[in-house]
Order: C-alpha cells, then structure tokens, then sequence
C-alpha cells in the first residue's frame, strides 16, 4: 500500500495499492496504476489493472476504469497510437485490444469505434461502424484497417457499406481502399458487391468499381470500370447517403455511360494559400459502346435554350471550359442533334 513499484521480466508498474493472489498467481493493482512492458514499450494507465504474474505465451493483461493506452506503431521511439477506451487488454507483446467507446489519435490518424485490436507490426482494426479521419480525408464502414511502416499511416481500408469523403469527394461502395504517403491521399480504390458512386462538385460517376487518382493530395481524375455512368446533378449534401442518379432524356439532363469512364479534373488557381477551390472538370472520356447526352449551345443558335447532342459511339470524349461542357469528340460514332424550336415557341 502507497507508491508501491513491481517488476518482472515483462513489466514494470506503479500503483498505489497491490494485491497478489498466490493460488491464481493473480496481482491485481488499483489507484493511479501505470503499467509499461519491458519489450515494446507500450504503456497503460488506468484505476485498476489485473495479470496472471506467470509470463505464459498469451498472458492477458486487463484494465479497467477508462484506461489509456500508449501503443508505438513500430516498436520503441515510434510515433504511438494513443487509445482510450471503457476496457483495454493487452495479450502478450504482440497484441493489444480496446472496447466500448474507442478513442485512438496519432499526429496524422485520428479515429473513433466501438472496439479495436492493435499488434506489434503496426495494424489496427477497428469494429461497430468506425471513423477514421486522416489529414484530407474520412473513411467509414463496418470495421476498417489501418497500416503503417515506417511510422508513417499507409493504408486504410474500410469494409462493409464503405464510405469516404475528402476536400472535393464523396464516395460510397462496399469495400473502401486508400494508400496514403506523407499524410496525404495519393490513391483510392472503390469495389465489392453493388454499385460504386462518387460525387465531386456537381458530377457523379459510378460503376462496379471505381479508383481516384490524387496529386499533392487534389484529385486528378475518377475512374469508372464497369457499366459506367456519369452524370450532372445537383451538389450533394455532405454527409447524407449516395444514390445513383437515373438517367433520363428530359432537357435538363446531361449524362455520358461506357464500358468504362474517366474523368479529368483541373484545379483553378487560388488567392489563398489555406483555401483549395473545388476541382472543375477537364473532360470526361468513354470507351466501349459509349454514350452521351449533352447540352450544347452554338454561337449560331437564335435561342438561349441549350441543344441537344445525343451521340452513339466506340468512344466519346467531353471538353469542358469553366465547368461547362464546350466540345463532344467521338470515335466511330453516330449522333442526334436538335436545335430548339423557336418559332413554335416549343422545347
């Protein structure tokens, strides 16, 4: 009882009170505990802790009280996670787990989940529809995986009903991939069962699956494989759910589909340094029976209606000027272009 230290060949703790149970083989410490094993040098504090003192393979170690943890993500002198949670548990040196109201912070890693598991390589998994935020971007889905090497977050995957979301994106799939290098986004890749759909400024892309390109940490360009649609709408609300929108014929309607899509953003120059204006599309390219719906008003028109250019084609490119689609280009094609009719005072 009072500042009472233990030792052994695995740990070193302080409390302020310690019972050791001889027939279990069981210590149980309580009041200001702060226990540290000797190899990887994570740490624990909590109001109690308990351990079996035998250094079996396995052996558990458990606190309660809202503990806090320190984790080195690869091994001493390591940037650590920091972990809070209602229970903690470390089973040897190779693992740790958290649960119940799970909080885990890095420099470049911020999260929350019900439950957790850490292991010495630098992985963590987290469980109960988890968030991880990271310095651009979100990722959410039934558990979701974190890896570092060399200290530094390298990927981050989230399974089952995945979402993401970044400065100028938002994405909705089954399974979620981001490969990350100096805290920045340089990759994403959307696939799984179901429809991938993503949504930057006012277009949307879908298809089975979907992968970003980024620079500098802003998106260069989408990718769509698969039954691929992309069409304009109406900016999405942030943090509400993603649902592909149809494709239809009416006048206000712009859409481009293909065996596969890609589009293109440019990023317009910014007078500040700290705001990143919204990406503009650059062009949106089509391959495999493509087709594309498109308003087109030419210089030549006697109405301020837009055309219409509705085109078949093996390839169908869209060229975009200040956000607004300016040429169609296509590649063994065929079209349909209407010009309002003014006179009969109709569409």
């Amino acid at each position: 009882i009072g500042s009472v230290r233990y030792r052994d060949t695995t740990r070193v703790l302080d409390a302020e009170r310690v019972t050791y149970y001889g027939l279990s083989d069981r210590v149980v410490a309580e009041e200001d505990v702060r226990l540290e094993r000797l190899q990887s040098g994570a740490t624990l504090e909590a109001p109690r802790v308990e351990f079996f003192r035998s250094a079996t393979e396995g052996n558990r170690t458990l606190a309660t009280g809202r503990p806090h943890m320190t984790l080195p993500t690869g091994g001493r002198g390591s940037q650590p996670f920091l972990v809070d949670a209602d229970v903690t548990e470390f089973v040897g040196e190779e693992e740790a787990f958290a649960r119940g109201n799970v909080e885990i912070r890095r420099p470049d890693l911020d999260a929350t989940a019900d439950s957790a598991r850490f292991d010495a390589a630098g992985t963590g998994v987290l469980y109960g529809r988890p968030v991880v935020r990271g310095q651009a971007f979100t990722l959410t889905g039934d558990s979701v995986l974190a890896r570092f090497a060399d200290d530094e977050l390298r990927e981050v995957r989230a399974f089952g009903a995945a979402s993401a979301s970044g400065r100028d994106f938002e994405l909705q799939s089954e399974l979620v991939t981001a490969e990350v290098a100096g805290g920045e986004v340089e990759r994403l890749w959307a696939f799984g069962d179901g429809r991938s759909i993503a949504v930057s400024g006012t277009f949307q892309l879908a298809g089975d699956s979907l992968d970003f390109a980024f620079t500098a940490g802003v998106l260069d360009s989408i990718g769509s494989v698969g039954d691929a649609v992309s069409v304009e709408t109406e900016p999405h609300v942030p943090g509400t759910p993603l649902s592909e929108v149809p494709l239809s014929l009416e006048a206000g309607s712009t859409w481009l589909t293909g065996d596969t899509i890609r589009a293109f953003f440019t990023v317009a120059p910014s007078d500040s340094t700290s705001v990143k204006p919204d990406p503009e599309p650059e062009s949106l390219v089509a391959t495999g029976a493509a087709r594309s719906f498109y308003a087109s008003v030419r210089d030549s028109t006697r109405s301020l209606d837009p055309s219409r250019n509705y085109m078949l084609g093996r390839r169908i490119e869209i060229l975009f000027r200040d956000g607004e689609p300016s040429e169609v280009v296509a590649v063994d094609a065929i079209g349909v272009y209407l010009e309002p009719d003014t006179e009969g005072g109709g569409g």
